[in-house]
């Protein structure tokens, strides 16, 4: 019989790493261990350094786990492609390169309890995190809390063990967080940034504008990092925390005002035409309504989006752990109370009826509540132009159709005549709806090689 596994998730810091000493010492010789580190390209070279300093003060070796759309692991990317880099409830890297990278983990690996580098005066972290669990998900357990200890104890324990803290906490950055972390919003920290990595400080301040980020306040008025006085200061700087459960850093960092970008009013009124239905489709509405997603097209999106609730599936087909059947009525139910916020939504609508999966959609994106919705490529109906007015995205699946699950003989569907996009809601302030095109093999020979490495696993 196997072991119970416990993973320990290592930021290259000093809370986590004796986190890591304490749960080996405790439960080494009954549970196996795994230490995992998410590397960011963003941290001071240092880290690596001092990783490599606790593998061999723990006899142990860290696993690097990436998130595969982004293997460079690199936040500057995360930022780019979202459009997006800071928020009330904390930053997109934080939530695509660390914690959408563990979820994703634990679905290829036995995973029963987690461990993270959190400490005495974080309990109620720990408590939000075990008492939103599922039954499915790991526990998190807390050595550093149990142990009564705070971070600068985990400081004098490092040092006592003859091992040098990362540079970074030297230059007095409160953690090993990547260089310019986009969830702090003090002006002390940031001039810090710019006395230190004056060529980071201009990256975020170019990037940042360009994008319409205001990521610093000072006298509680947002600016940009380009209009920060270098003499300005604000309070003491603070922990912020880039962990791999949650991307709020807290209540001080409130919203990140952005500026609208044009919609592509053009390019919307050229796909529209006013219709209210779901034309030119020959197959039976009761049938289409039960067709089942791709299982190598919903890999491959679920790659790149780390979906928390299947929102209308069948207890025989759902797709993520968690979903709400149609006894249970998506429309009227709270998708808030079935997910951890901000997160991703997986929805195959009923094609008989879509105006109602639109405007539930757009409700909850309101609600930092993502969602990815596979419907048929027409752009001549009601509910299309509808959407464009909420979405962020139209995804449109080209050089060929999707062969859908017959739900009665589990086999693909040949012949479906019509081709198939994705509107996309997502959890973060809104600019405009982007249109964009994903090769159909590209997307399914990439899901099939997860598929094929979750079969292996």
């Amino acid at each position: 019989m196997s072991k119970p596994v416990i993973a320990v998730w290592f930021s290259c810091g000093a809370a986590s790493a004796v986190a890591a000493k304490l749960t080996i010492e405790k439960y080494g010789s009954t549970h196996e261990i795994k230490m995992c580190n998410n590397p960011i390209a963003e941290e001071d070279s240092d880290n690596r350094r001092f990783l490599k300093d606790v593998e061999k003060w723990l006899g142990v070796t860290c696993e690097e786990i990436t998130h595969p759309m982004f293997p460079s692991s690199s936040a500057v990317e995360v930022w780019e492609h979202k459009q997006f880099m800071s928020g009330p409830k904390g930053a997109p890297c934080t939530d695509v390169l660390k914690r959408q990278a563990r979820l994703m983990w634990e679905r290829f690996n036995k995973c029963d309890f987690l461990v993270l580098g959190l400490t005495h005066d974080e309990q109620w972290r720990i408590d939000n995190f075990n008492s939103a669990r599922t039954g499915k998900d790991p526990v998190m357990i807390a050595p550093l809390a149990d142990a009564g200890l705070t971070k600068q104890d985990c400081f004098d324990i490092i040092s006592a063990a003859g091992i040098k803290l990362p540079h970074i906490y030297s230059l007095g950055f409160p953690n090993a967080n990547c260089i310019g972390c986009v969830k702090s919003t003090s002006p002390t920290y940031w001039n810090l940034v710019r006395k230190h990595y004056p060529a980071v400080f201009q990256q975020r301040a170019e990037q940042s504008r360009r994008i319409g980020a205001r990521l610093v306040r000072v006298s509680g008025e947002r600016i940009f990092l380009d209009e920060l006085d270098p003499s300005a200061k604000g309070r003491e700087l603070k922990s912020f925390d880039c962990g791999v459960i949650c991307t709020r850093e807290d209540d001080d960092n409130s919203e990140v005002e952005a500026e609208e970008a044009t919609h592509d009013h053009a390019l919307a009124d050229g796909l529209m035409h006013s219709r209210s239905g779901y034309g030119g489709s020959n197959t039976p509405s009761d049938q289409r309504d039960l067709w089942r997603t791709p299982p190598a097209l919903f890999a491959s999106l679920d790659a790149e989006f780390c979906f928390q609730l299947d929102a209308a599936a069948a207890p025989h087909n759902a797709l993520c752990r968690k979903f709400i059947t149609a006894d249970q009525n998506t429309l009227e139910t709270p998708w808030a109370d079935c997910l951890n916020v901000p997160g991703y939504v997986w929805l195959n609508p009923p094609y008989s009826d879509i105006t109602p999966f639109v405007k539930k959609a757009a409700a909850e994106s309101a609600n930092q509540i993502g969602t990815v919705m596979l419907v048929p490529a027409d752009t001549s109906v009601g509910w299309f132009k509808e959407a464009i007015q909420t979405a962020s995205e139209v995804r449109f699946i080209t050089a060929g159709r999707l062969a859908f699950i017959n739900p009665v003989t589990g086999k693909p569907v040949s012949g479906n005549n019509k081709g198939s996009m994705l509107i996309i809601w997502r959890p973060y302030p809104r600019t405009h709806c982007h249109f964009a095109t994903v090769d159909r093999d590209e997307l399914m020979a990439f899901g099939a090689k997860l598929l094929a490495r979750r079969e292996a696993a």
